[in-house]
């Protein structure tokens, strides 16, 4: 009886109080705007409440109402989270691509049955024995030698083994193909796993940002049952907790969901990306240009932020030489493929060095490291480097080089730009494809596409900084 009472009494107020209309939707709740709106729902709260106690209800029915309209928010709230349930979590992301590694896996045991069922096979026809019959005497020209080549026994013995390696060497072949397919498929299935998540984590929160935003109608409403309440309790409007109402609850997504699942992965230093040789080391070669001193490169930072590489200068006399540079402490496998290298490089330190002595001279890029021994060098002697020389003067600014490889060879030296000035330094990258094509860039343009490619792994990042001030940071490996 008493809901119907109160049904009843809410057609009344409906029909008595005024309902928002279109012009009168909530605008940003921001500021005095904020401050008129809230006044607006105090008193049409209190409008509601007088207008139920001259209508001969008490303040019993009046805070009934105040809880069904704060309770009917919730709902709506609530049925926000059950659609928001629907919405996948991810968690199926990791079968992504499975059933090619399993088809891949396969082929792989295959393989290796079938080199192994080859080798055993060529190894037999190897040494089978072969019978080639009784023979006279006179047959063997008085116990000379006798040539049995053409004989169809010995030629027999000799297809079968012919046939039995070339088997051999098939099975070899394709055993390797198949764990290169392996490995390909285990790759690509990566790259679909993290790109399975990232669309999860951006449907998933377009939908939650969807669920958690309430109508003007339902802030209206929460407004005044709050109000409301406090009219019935006597608290003035300016002391009204009001407050808004709760948010969606948002779900727990499957591990790897989220914002960083649609970031390019980094490549840091463990597993196979690590190296086990100092990675700032003070380094004097043979025929070092430097005459005193031993000059090396603090490394800082880490491989999620980006490292650093800052000269440092023990007694180096005029602050600047060769054979001073650093390695960052992670390395790049063909598996990485295809990868970028970025880095800032810019005149830092110490500015009492004057720029126009080589004090932003410096290498850097990526090295293959069998042909120095692990120390940073310069010049050829690195795979892929940019060369800069950088000066606070534009008119005198050195054009960005790149050096590759082959230059140890002389078939190519260096190549200079005119739209990659090295200015007072820059954001510089070297990418390398798939297929192992490597292009440099500073500030997003394109500088170089080297005529040889990456074919040699792992490679290291390298340095060889012969400027004090020529400061290299934000060094980091993402794969693409």
């Amino acid at each position: 009886m008493k809901l119907l009472s109160l049904t009843l009494m809410c057609a009344f107020i409906c029909a008595t109080t005024a309902a928002p209309t279109a012009s009168d939707s909530i605008v940003p709740e921001t500021g005095l705007l904020q401050v008129a709106i809230d006044a607006r729902a105090a008193d049409d709260a209190k409008n509601t409440v007088e207008t139920m106690l001259a209508a001969g209800s008490d303040s019993s029915a009046c805070g009934d109402l105040a809880d069904s309209i704060i309770t009917e928010v919730k709902s709506a709230i609530t049925q926000q989270e059950k659609v928001l349930d629907t919405v996948s979590d991810g968690s199926h992301c990791e079968s992504e691509g499975q059933d090619v590694v399993e088809a891949a896996q396969k082929h792989l045991t295959q393989a290796q049955e079938t080199k192994t069922s080859a080798d055993t096979a060529a190894s037999a026809a190897a040494s089978a024995p072969v019978d080639m019959g009784t023979m006279s005497l006179s047959s063997l020209g008085n116990a000379e030698c006798v040539n049995h080549q053409n004989d169809e026994s010995v030629i027999a013995a000799k297809k079968t083994n012919d046939d039995a390696q070339a088997a051999a060497t098939t099975a070899a072949a394709e055993l390797t193909a198949a764990k290169t397919a392996l490995t390909d498929a285990q790759e690509a299935q990566k790259v679909a796993i993290m790109a399975c998540k990232c669309e999860a984590y951006k449907t998933f929160e377009a939908a939650y940002t969807a669920a958690n935003t309430r109508s003007d109608e339902d802030l209206a409403a929460w407004k005044k049952g709050k109000h409301m309440k406090c009219v019935l309790a006597g608290t003035d409007p300016s002391s009204c907790s009001v407050g808004a109402p709760p948010d969606v609850a948002r779900r727990t997504l499957a591990d790897g969901v989220s914002e960083k699942s649609c970031v390019a992965p980094t490549i840091c230093n463990e597993g196979e990306n690590s190296i086990n040789f100092p990675v700032g080391v003070p380094v004097l070669g043979s025929s070092a240009q430097s005459s005193t001193g031993s000059l090396q490169c603090d490394v800082t930072g880490s491989c999620d932020e980006g490292y650093t590489f800052t000269p440092v200068m023990n007694g180096q006399n005029g602050h600047s030489g060769w054979y001073r540079g650093a390695f960052a402490p992670m390395k790049m496998t063909r598996n990485d493929l295809p990868f970028t290298l970025s880095w800032t490089a810019s005149l830092q330190g110490n500015p009492s060095i004057p720029v126009g002595n080589n004090a932003g001279y410096l290498f850097f890029g990526l090295d293959f490291v069998n042909n120095n021994k692990q120390k940073p060098f310069y010049d050829c002697t690195m795979d892929f480097a940019i060369r800069n020389n950088f000066n606070l003067d534009p008119a005198n600014t050195d054009k960005t080089e790149v050096y590759t490889k082959d230059c140890m060879t002389g078939s190519t030296v260096t190549t200079r730009h005119n739209q990659c000035l090295s200015g007072a330094g820059g954001n510089f990258e070297i990418r390398v494809a798939k297929d192992g094509t490597v292009t440099f860039y500073k500030d997003g343009t394109l500088c170089f596409t080297a005529i040889v490619q990456a074919d040699n792994f792992p490679l290291y990042i390298e340095s060889s900084q012969y400027g004090a001030r020529a400061v290299v940071s934000k060094i980091m490996v993402k794969r693409e």
